[in-house]
């Protein structure tokens, strides 16, 4: 008898616990999956969710956005749409009208991007209720946050006097670092910098926009510097007052004075930048000055980044000249360079001291990188024996060399770009560069892999035009990216919205 009640006891607990589950199931699937549950809403036309409530979380890797919406309750679904508002006037469909059975969609995202999300909620037969009369739509963009916009006309010399760059402040990012501040210029906008502007030691994002970039004209006077990080995106540059006879002329550069109580000098026998300093999606024209400058001074740069940058020079002075800084990974890629006048100066310097031994103890550097890849090179550093020179990074093995894929057209003395720069110890990774002088394939003794034995069959190059034509550029896709045809894919590359909805 005892043992039947104790089998009566188990049974009746299976038999709950079983139905206890069916029903966190029937509430997990959804109340349209159980007839004998209602939604308490019924024979009425629905609103969409509010766009306050509507939450972009991005991904750790910044690759993804998970967009979220609360519940509307006796709702059939949702619909989703999502464009690129980079160009606002004219929004382009990544997602269009699609059915979400859920309160969230994720989706992967671009870097420096402004995204819009539309989210309408549909219908329920079952209830007799009607769609939403009009969806709900949320602003989101992959871009640092703007702190500030800067008016269209603005001297931006001027406007940094009026406002100065605040060099702390309470509010620190997740690690605990002060957070970098945006200055976003208005989309096409003229800005003019009359004299230079020194950003010191707080980390900074001058940009414009993709869909119109910002024109900003320099003074004979007028350069950036900083001893942090920076990062200069879309952004047009006119160098032409630039002189370059006045050697601290460039575009942007390095801090004269730089403060060890700012700027990492405890660690370091240089002044070390953690932060990268970048120049992204510019174009510059008529600079005869450098694009870049140290100022003479001891510094060792982190990441030091080119990327998607067409750059039309008048080469009279050294476009990048680390005179006396040091970079532990320099970075330049997809971008453009060429000279309008010829003359024996070097493309790039580098005169400071070599890494390995500028740390000491847990911060000791043992590799340092410069990375050169799909870039496409003009009628530069003409005749001269070296178009890149170092003097302190020479033959060392802790420094790993990587060129690919770059194409060079009249460039150094007799097209021989990559020579003179190494007595066989630098830890190179060169790959299918070309290299082609006067109307000829240069001989290159240093680059012994798979270079390309080929004119590349630029379009136009006087005139700044690099289409490529060459059959084994087009076949290895080699050179700035801008002047080959568009890689074949497999997905669509969006289409215009006729409006957002």
């Amino acid at each position: 008898m005892r043992r039947n009640r104790m089998f009566a006891k188990v049974a009746y607990i299976t038999l709950c616990t079983l139905a206890l589950s069916s029903f966190c199931i029937s509430c997990t699937e959804g109340y349209d999956e159980d007839p004998e549950f209602s939604p308490g809403v019924s024979n009425t036309q629905l609103l969409s969710p509010p766009s306050d409530s509507i939450k972009c979380t991005l991904s750790a890797t910044g690759e993804e956005v998970t967009v979220s919406w609360p519940v509307v309750m006796g709702a059939g679904g949702y619909q989703l749409s999502a464009y690129n508002t980079d160009d606002p006037s004219n929004p382009v469909a990544i997602v269009r009208d699609k059915f979400i059975d859920a309160c969230s969609y994720t989706m992967p995202v671009a870097e420096d991007t402004h995204y819009q999300f539309v989210i309408k909620t549909l219908g329920n037969d079952q209830y007799r209720n009607t769609e939403a009369s009009e969806g709900s739509s949320k602003d989101f963009s992959t871009l640092t946050p703007t702190y500030m916009t800067i008016p269209s006309g603005t001297d931006l010399t001027q406007f940094f006097t009026d406002n100065p760059v605040v060099q702390a402040d309470s509010t620190l990012d997740d690690n605990g670092n002060v957070q970098e501040l945006a200055y976003e210029m208005e989309l096409g906008g003229s800005y003019t910098i009359s004299g230079p502007i020194d950003l010191s030691a707080r980390k900074v994002t001058l940009r414009g926009w993709k869909a119109g970039h910002a024109k900003l004209t320099y003074g004979p006077d007028g350069r950036i510097w900083t001893q942090n990080g920076l990062k200069l995106k879309f952004i047009d540059f006119d160098g032409s007052q630039l002189s370059a006879k006045d050697k601290k002329a460039c575009l942007f550069g390095l801090s004269e004075n730089a403060d060890d109580n700012i700027t990492d000098h405890t660690n370091y026998k240089n002044f070390f930048i953690k932060d990268p300093i970048v120049m992204q999606s510019c174009n510059i024209s008529n600079l005869a000055a450098s694009i870049f400058y140290d100022n003479g001074k001891d510094y060792l740069i982190n990441n030091f980044v080119i990327k998607d940058v067409f750059a039309q020079l008048d080469q009279q002075q050294i476009p990048f000249n680390f005179n006396k800084t040091s970079w532990l990974n320099l970075k330049m890629t997809e971008s453009t360079f060429y000279s309008t006048t010829q003359n024996a100066i070097t493309f790039l310097f580098e005169g400071g001291e070599r890494p390995s031994k500028l740390g000491s103890g847990s911060n000791k550097i043992s590799a340092w990188n410069t990375d050169i890849e799909q870039c496409t090179f003009y009628n530069l550093s003409y005749g001269q024996k070296r178009f890149i020179q170092w003097s302190r990074y020479l033959g060392q093995a802790a420094h790993t060399w990587t060129m690919k894929r770059n194409i060079f057209v009249d460039c150094a003395r007799n097209g021989k770009a990559t020579d003179g720069t190494d007595n066989g110890n630098i830890t190179k990774i060169f790959e299918f560069n070309t290299y082609f002088y006067n109307g000829a394939v240069a001989e290159t003794p240093y680059d012994d892999t798979t270079t390309l034995q080929s004119d590349p069959g630029f379009k136009d190059p006087t005139h700044g035009d690099f289409t490529v034509s060459g059959s084994d550029q087009l076949a290895a896709r080699t050179g700035d990216p801008r002047w080959l045809p568009a890689a074949t894919t497999q997905e669509s590359p969006g289409e215009p919205a006729d409006s957002i909805k």
